[in-house]
C-alpha cells in the first residue's frame, strides 16, 4: 500500500535555508520520493550529504507507517486502543532520537557560539546578542556545514568547527553588504553567497578540510 502523506519537520526546512533554489528543489523531491515511494534520487554532492542526515528520520517514519498498517489489519478495535497508546510512546521516542541525532548534528553548541561571540567582541567590541531565532539559525548553519564536510569525507565536530572558524576569520574579504550581515539569521540566509565570496576572494592556501570545502564549493 502506497503512502498518501508523510511528516515534514521544521528541522528539514531550517536545514535547507542556505541552499540555492535548485538545490532546495532537488532535496525536496528527494524527501518526497523517498517518503512516498521509497525511491532514492541522484543528487549533487551537497544535497546528497544533506539527504543522508535526513534519511534516518524518513526511514524511522516509514517503519512506523508499516507497523501501523499491519496493526490495523491484524487487530480488532477493542485490542487496538491499548496497543496504540504504547505505539505512540515508542514512536515519540524514535522521533526525538532521530531528529536530535541525525538531523541536528551533535556539534558542541557552546563551542560554535563561543567562536561567534569572540568574533562579535573582536569586530564590534560587544558580546553577541542571542535569542531563540539566533540559536535556531546557528543550528541551521551547523547542519549545512556538516553536510559540506560530509561531502568531502570528514564531518567530525572538529572539522565543522574549523569550517565555521574559517568563515568568521575571512569576514573582511566579503563585500561591504555581506560584512554588515552579522546576525546569525542573516549569516544563515546569505551562507551560500558568503562561501562563494570567500572561495573567490581568499588569498591564503591551506590543506585543511574546511578550506578545501570552501575552495571547491560552487
Amino acid at each position: 500500500m502506497k503512502r498518501d502523506s508523510f511528516i515534514f519537520y521544521r528541522s528539514f526546512f531550517e536545514a535547507t535555508k542556505p541552499l540555492s533554489q535548485d538545490q532546495k528543489a532537488q532535496l525536496y523531491d528527494a524527501i518526497c520520493f523517498y517518503s512516498l515511494e521509497q525511491e532514492e534520487l541522484q543528487l549533487d554532492p551537497i544535497c546528497s550529504a544533506m539527504f543522508s542526515l535526513i534519511k534516518p528520520q524518513l526511514e524511522a517514519n516509514h517503519r512506523r507507517y508499516l507497523n501501523g498498517t499491519k496493526k490495523k489489519q491484524t487487530t480488532s478495535k477493542v485490542e487496538a486502543k491499548p496497543k496504540q497508546t504504547i505505539s505512540k510512546k515508542q514512536a515519540n521516542v524514535n522521533v526525538n532520537v532521530n531528529v536530535n541525532d541525525n538531523v541536528n548534528p551533535n556539534v558542541n553548541q557552546k563551542e560554535v557560539l563561543k567562536l561567534y561571540d569572540e568574533f562579535c567582541q573582536n569586530k564590534f567590541g560587544a558580546p553577541a546578542k542571542l535569542n531563540g531565532m539566533e540559536v535556531k539559525a546557528m543550528k541551521s548553519i551547523v547542519i549545512y556545514l556538516k553536510a559540506l564536510c560530509k561531502s568531502k569525507g570528514d564531518d567530525s565536530d572538529q572539522q565543522i568547527i574549523k569550517s565555521w572558524s574559517f568563515i568568521l576569520s575571512g569576514w573582511d574579504k566579503l563585500e561591504p553588504f555581506l560584512q554588515k550581515q552579522i546576525k546569525l539569521t542573516q549569516i544563515n540566509s546569505n551562507l551560500t553567497n558568503i562561501i562563494n565570496q570567500l572561495k573567490n576572494g581568499g588569498k591564503s592556501k591551506s590543506s585543511s578540510i574546511a578550506e578545501q570545502i570552501l575552495s571547491k564549493y560552487t
